[in-house]
């Protein structure tokens, strides 16, 4: 649209507003002077006169459409009309006219409605230009993007052509399988991009996650310098063989007759392991003393098996002894005889002391001095009795303290001057005399498992075999009827082969009502022999008898025949079942070696004959629940009140029947 046309346009709306006859002269006045006040603004100031009225004068008497438009200064407009003026008029524009617009950032204020036809608003010539200036905008934002992503693409092409590498394409070689070392492991990696082998910490730094533990690790390689991006790698970690770990030596372990499982110290890499996490233990030969061995199974970050080695060892007790014209002799151990046997020798003076004594506790001991009687309790080494003084030991008693009394028992005998060896006392009873002034020549003392065998059975050597000048001639019936349970009785032996002496009694039952499975001991109250045992049982007036005695030198009578029940016991249900014997003894109710030997024998012989295996000691008259292979051992106080068979042979019941099956078994090989 020209100039000319945007004119008359103005002109012909302005002959619009002044056909309105309602319209009042002074707002048309004022919105003239409005229009001609921001013309004058801008082409001549003070060109038109501010005063309304001659405004309105003026308009009045020049109506024509030509004229107003003079009369306005229109043919300026295109001078007059900066951006941001505004013309108020109140018509609607036509359709015609909607495409023509005003320069950019001019408004004209209509108050009316445009048409249905006419959605958009009208647009100035000034709006057109605004628009040419947005699309150039935005030709040239276009052209600025374009420009920047050129540029871009010539940086990325210029870091490029600088070294700046991305590491996403990098190759990693793989990495060696590693050993677990209790430590994070970090094996180096070899990186390769395009040819070229990378370089730690000036090319890429490396990080690792699950390298300590048995397993697959990730390594994490991140580039820097010329190098950007990152990549990943792998590697195993393998079980560490459980050899390589050192075993601490493990402390010796005192015999109990129990299984001993010390644990042991297991260090890898100046690492302490932990059982059941890092390893596993079994142990072998761990209950006899000797040589044990613990085997060391790898486990979780250990694989294979290792071993140690430790010791179990048995307490000992050593003893040295002060005798007569000797002075202290050398110290002895576990049994082996102190003092003098045969040179009827004073002992005056002990000492004793444990070895390997490994459970805690001790030993401790008293005894029994002529002219003094019961000394102090002495332990763990200290003097017991006298020395320089000449004066005999008469008694001695002796006990263990402590965690050792707990797992052993001490047993000890002596020999005494008018007796010989006496039997075997234990855990603090009295050995020996006292108040008959007979001195103490030797002693044995041995350390036994608690509640364990007696030590006749552990000490082979004083293990007696029945004589050969009583077995005679039926050695080998004895073997075979002791294998087979058969009673040697069915064979027409009935009694002993070992008696020497006969002198049968009045004083029985005649024939037993029960089969024999018992044997009681007693004591004759003196120091006799078979022929004078003979002879007290022989009056009818006397009452009593046994089956068999044993005098003071060893020698065996018989006074009533195994198949008769003998009056020994007082009782009748024992004597039925029981074969009694009746033996001397010393003043203190002591038997002679050659007594207790035959004895020991005798009992054997009884087992023998009559098909039994095992001599029994229950420590009461309890025959319930007996085997078939089974005699047991009774005592005559049991069933009266009398102190027979004395407290010496009482207390050697348990080492009769000790030596009594050890002779069994070895009748048997």
């Amino acid at each position: 649209m020209d100039r000319n046309h945007y004119r008359a346009i103005l002109a012909w709306l302005l002959s619009i507003m002044l056909v309105f006859e309602s319209l009042p002269t002074s707002a048309l006045a004022e919105s003239v002077v409005a229009s001609n006040e921001v013309v004058s603004e801008q082409d001549s100031p003070g060109a038109i006169a501010e005063d309304p009225d001659v405004i309105a004068t003026d308009l009045n008497e020049d109506a024509s459409p030509a004229s107003d438009a003079d009369a306005l200064g229109l043919a300026d407009a295109e001078d007059s009309y900066d951006q941001g003026d505004e013309v108020a008029l109140d018509v609607e524009p036509t359709d015609e006219d909607a495409e023509d617009s005003y320069d950019q950032g001019d408004e004209i204020a209509l108050d009316v409605e445009p048409s249905e036809e006419d959605d958009a608003p009208l647009v100035v010539e000034e709006d057109v230009q605004s628009a040419a200036v947005k699309e150039d905008a935005v030709e040239s934002a276009d052209s600025s993007e374009a420009d920047t992503a050129i540029t871009a693409q010539a940086d990325v092409e210029s870091s490029s052509k600088d070294g700046v590498k991305s590491l996403a394409a990098a190759k990693v070689d793989a990495i060696p399988n590693q050993t677990y070392t209790g430590s994070p492991l970090t094996p180096t990696p070899t990186v390769r991009l395009e040819g070229e082998v990378l370089v730690e910490d000036v090319d890429y730094t490396v990080s690792y996650s699950g390298n300590r533990v048995v397993g697959t690790a990730r390594v994490k390689i991140e580039g820097i310098g010329a190098y950007t991006g990152s990549t990943t790698a792998t590697f195993r970690i393998s079980a560490a063989p459980i050899s390589a770990a050192v075993v601490e030596p493990i402390a010796r372990q005192a015999y109990t007759g129990k299984a001993r499982k010390p644990l042991p110290t297991v260090v890898f890499n100046g690492v302490t392991l932990k059982r059941r996490t890092d390893y596993t233990l079994t142990y072998k030969n761990n209950s006899e003393a000797g040589t044990a061995t613990i085997i060391i199974t790898g486990k979780g970050n250990f694989t294979g098996t290792t071993s140690a080695k430790f010791r179990i060892v048995r307490p000992s007790v050593s003893y040295r002894t002060h005798v007569q014209n000797t002075g202290w002799q050398d110290w002895k151990k576990d049994g082996a005889l102190g003092g003098t046997s045969g040179k009827s020798l004073r002992l005056e003076g002990i000492r004793i002391k444990l070895g390997n004594k490994l459970l805690g506790g001790g030993i401790k001991y008293r005894t029994h001095v002529q002219n003094i009687g019961w000394q102090g309790w002495k332990k763990d080494g200290a003097m017991s009795g006298t020395s320089g003084k000449s004066l005999r030991l008469e008694a001695i008693q002796i006990k263990l303290y402590g965690a050792m009394a707990k797992y052993y028992d001490v047993y000890y005998r002596v020999h005494a001057q008018n007796i010989g060896w006496m039997g075997w006392a234990k855990n603090g009873l009295a050995a020996g005399t006292s108040g008959y002034a007979w001195r103490l020549e030797s002693l044995q003392i041995v350390l036994v498992l608690k509640n364990g065998a007696a030590p006749s059975t552990k000490l082979k050597r004083q293990v007696q075999r029945i004589p050969s000048r009583y077995v005679k001639r039926t050695s080998t019936s004895y073997k075979m009827l002791a294998r087979y349970g058969i009673s040697y009785q069915s064979w027409g032996l009935s009694d002993s082969p070992m008696v020497e002496y006969v002198k049968l009694s009045p004083n029985h039952s005649g024939k037993r009502n029960h089969y024999i499975d018992t044997i009681t001991p007693h004591y004759m109250g003196g120091y006799g022999s078979v022929e004078g045992l003979g002879m007290v049982f022989e009056p009818v007036s006397r009452q009593a008898s046994s089956n068999y005695g044993i005098g003071y030198d060893g020698r065996v009578g018989m006074y009533v025949n195994e198949c008769n029940r003998a009056w020994t016991s007082g009782s009748g249900a024992n004597d039925n079942r029981a074969i009694t014997i009746e033996c001397a003894n010393r003043v203190d109710g002591s038997l002679t070696n050659e007594s207790w030997s035959t004895l020991v024998s005798l009992c054997t012989d009884l087992c023998m004959r009559n098909g039994k295996t095992r001599l029994v000691y229950r420590g009461e008259a309890n025959y319930k629940g007996l085997g078939s292979g089974d005699m047991l051992l009774t005592m005559h106080k049991w069933f009266q009140p009398t102190d027979c068979p004395g407290p010496w042979l009482s207390y050697q019941f348990g080492r009769l029947a000790d030596e009594v099956n050890a002779q069994l078994e070895a009748a048997r090989l």
